[in-house]
């Protein structure tokens, strides 16, 4: 986090995706979505905050039963989770600079977010419809998103494998972004676009 500190952009000269990353940690009782900010061009990732949900969706009757009593016991998790870190990337985004676009998807909190103050980025957003190919707007954090996915065993699909607490979760998100921002090349392969890419991590 030092080293960050001192080397990480201190204004920003690229557009940049936004999207969470949804999962949980102890139990899928407690879901919980990794905000994410990553440049277009670079492939740097600028931002990881957390927001805490509340279970949804489809459960059993025993499932349900079992919501309530945590419910009643611990209370809900705030329903604004992620429109607050929404506000919070966004201006801490704003700060670093006027003029670049921001690309997400069409989350209702993001548009909120967004509009709850004098932001100093555009906005776009682009449904998810769309192919998710290197020509989407939001290829650099579905390609973020796929990382995560291979190489943590606790997000694969069907896993017995997972984090015990939001903190674990948020050091092994913490350390790829490291790895993936200083150390590792933006690209594995030659891009004809990007004669770097190979070689050059995306802080280079």
């Amino acid at each position: 986090v030092l080293f960050e500190e001192e080397h990480a952009p201190k204004t920003l000269e690229e557009d940049v995706a936004y999207d969470g990353f949804e999962t949980f940690t102890h139990s899928q009782f407690s879901p919980c979505y990794v905000n994410t900010v990553v440049g277009s061009h670079s492939m740097f990732i600028y931002f990881n905050t957390l927001s805490p949900l509340n279970r949804k969706g489809r459960m059993t009757e025993d499932q349900m039963l079992k919501n309530r009593k945590l419910i009643e016991k611990h209370g809900l998790y705030p329903q604004s989770s992620v429109y607050e870190e929404s506000c919070f990337l966004m201006r801490e985004l704003s700060s670093m600079g006027p003029g670049k676009t921001l690309y997400t998807d069409e989350h209702k909190s993001y548009f909120r977010a967004y509009h709850s103050f004098d932001c100093a980025l555009e906005h776009e957003t682009i449904n998810s419809q769309i192919k998710r190919d290197p020509s989407n707007p939001l290829f650099p954090i579905n390609r973020l998103h796929m990382i995560y996915r291979h190489h943590f065993s606790s997000q694969q699909r069907e896993t017995i494998s997972f984090q015990k607490h939001e903190a674990a979760l948020l050091e092994k998100i913490q350390l790829m972004k490291t790895y993936m921002n200083y150390m590792k090349p933006k690209f594995v392969k030659k891009n004809k676009f990007d004669p770097h890419a190979h070689d050059w991590s995306p802080a280079m």
